[in-house]
């Protein structure tokens, strides 16, 4: 029969790995930049399947994601992301009618930010993120986005993520049918009143897109997803010579040391201490309950 005194240690290493392995699986989901709640992606449908629809589809496509991927590169988080969204819908919308009247068409086109459903589909990021992520799965479900309706809004759409953005990466395999795929209509974000014609306070005036992301098949894939892992390792405190309990020392991303004190470990340490001064004392040779060996 194992002694109190090792119980006491099973019992710690085992609440000690529980809180590595916690924390551990806690770095990789907030380190991850691809979560579905944090990702607000980009779906342009044609008016239809037709060849000339197709190809404009492709032409409002490019001009929108080489004008908003910069901007979106300088969110910082998901909410910023959605304020860029949101103050740019009539940047966007007349970017789309223009690019539609460039091309000799007169169709009209709504730009909305909403829930919409989306397929599975996987995204070959290993050019922006060499040795990290090689293919990145978006599994089936309701996701935040920039819908593009061009006309009617029959014929194929097609899709990418616009923050973290990753609409200048190669997509390949997706995982669902797209030609000719009818959604589900929009969920709008209650919050969201778009009038096409009131412009909002911060709205950015028509201007053609950037230089830099004008290059097209020359830009460099829009995010990368850096940095070293953290790394944990559990030490005891002292205080004025004594024991001050036990510590998690996690190093950050930037080198920066921080520390984390957990009460349940003091706890269990305290206990231990304590059974095992009974221990001692129910079987000290001065002790009345001593049975010998």
């Amino acid at each position: 029969m194992l002694s109190q005194r090792r119980i006491g240690f099973w019992v710690a290493g085992v609440l000690a790995v529980t809180l590595l392995a916690s924390w551990g699986w806690y770095r990789h989901v907030m380190d991850n930049p691809y979560r579905p709640d944090h990702l607000i992606r980009f779906h342009v449908i044609a008016n239809s399947n037709s060849p000339a629809d197709q190809a404009l589809k492709f032409r409002v496509r490019d001009v929108l994601v080489q004008a908003m991927t910069p901007r979106f590169q300088q969110a910082r988080d998901i909410e910023e992301a959605r304020i860029i969204a949101r103050t740019n819908l009539d940047y966007m919308e007349q970017l789309a009618r223009q690019a539609i009247r460039d091309a000799g068409a007169d169709y009209p086109v709504t730009v909305s930010l909403g829930h919409y459903r989306f397929p599975a589909k996987t995204y070959h990021v290993a050019n922006a993120n060499p040795g990290r992520v090689h293919d990145l799965t978006l599994p089936a479900g309701e996701y935040e986005a920039v819908r593009v309706v061009i006309g009617r809004g029959a014929g194929a759409n097609w899709w990418c993520v616009l923050f973290p953005p990753l609409c200048f990466v190669d997509v390949q395999n997706a995982a669902g049918p797209c030609a000719g795929e009818r959604e589900n209509p929009p969920r709008r974000d209650p919050g969201l009143k778009h009038d096409p014609a009131k412009k909002s306070p911060e709205q950015k005036p028509f201007s053609p897109p950037d230089e830099d992301a004008a290059a097209g098949s020359k830009a460099e894939p829009a995010f990368k997803w850096t940095g070293p892992p953290a790394v944990a390792t559990l030490a005891p405190t002292h205080r004025n010579g004594q024991d001050g309990g036990t510590i998690l020392r996690v190093n950050s991303s930037d080198g920066t040391p921080v520390e984390f004190r957990f009460r349940i470990l003091d706890f269990f340490a305290g206990a231990h201490g304590w059974l095992d001064r009974l221990w001692s004392a129910q079987h000290s040779p001065f002790s009345g309950n001593y049975a010998g060996d």
